[in-house]
């Protein structure tokens, strides 16, 4: 399929983002005085809905002070979001390759603007995406496919001509709502077997595999 536009996820698709959201969560565990510090493959199931999300997942507990921790997070956050986040293998290539190709390149995560924006400075990204969607863009975010919508309607596209790539059920959720076709990453930080039950239009093992499809 001779798609004309890649909407791309960014944690655990792009980028592994693990290292440093774990570090924040442990930083606002012993900042709150919560007795208990988590793993990378623990945050890993909790990510992808998220900061709020994200919180309430790790602290359930702490529901009465949720606004304090989100501000220790923010505050932590901010200053350490890209210390130790890596580029996945392949993806700088791919990305070259397609807006080589002269595919439009959109960008659409659930993590707010004050991460993200900054995050693909630092990591040499921001030059492919010219547009980019975060948590906090709309009054939406994925699955709720209103937001790719939002980005049909507004760039004038048809869905045939669109690419969903990410590697977790609001990704492929989402697509589908829009009827936009999709690409489940499997080296991400999502339930292999849970999401190919939700039947994404392509698996991929590595990000490469889009040049081919």
């Amino acid at each position: 399929m001779a798609y004309t536009h890649y909407v791309f996820d960014f944690d655990g698709t792009l980028v592994n983002s693990l290292p440093d959201l774990t570090a924040a969560i442990n930083h606002v565990a012993a900042s709150a005085q919560i007795d208990h510090q988590y793993s990378r493959e623990q945050v890993g199931t909790m990510v992808g809905d998220g900061v709020t999300v994200l919180l309430q997942r790790a602290f359930p507990d702490e529901a009465h002070r949720m606004k304090q921790l989100r501000s220790i997070f923010d505050e932590y956050y901010a200053r350490n979001c890209s210390q130790g986040t890596q580029i996945y293998e392949g993806v700088v290539e791919t990305l070259s390759t397609l807006h080589a190709q002269g595919k439009t390149l959109i960008l659409m995560t659930n993590k707010p603007q004050r991460f993200t924006l900054p995050m693909l400075q630092d990591l040499g990204l921001r030059e492919f995406f010219p547009v980019v969607y975060c948590g906090d863009t709309l009054d939406c975010k994925k699955p709720d496919p209103a937001v790719m919508h939002h980005l049909l309607a507004s760039l004038q596209l048809n869905p045939s001509a669109v690419l969903m790539v990410g590697d977790s059920a609001n990704d492929i959720l989402c697509a589908a709502g829009a009827t936009v076709d999709s690409a489940l990453v499997t080296y991400g930080y999502g339930n292999l077997s849970h999401l190919e039950e939700l039947s994404p239009t392509y698996t991929l093992t590595r990000i490469r595999e889009l040049l081919f499809l």
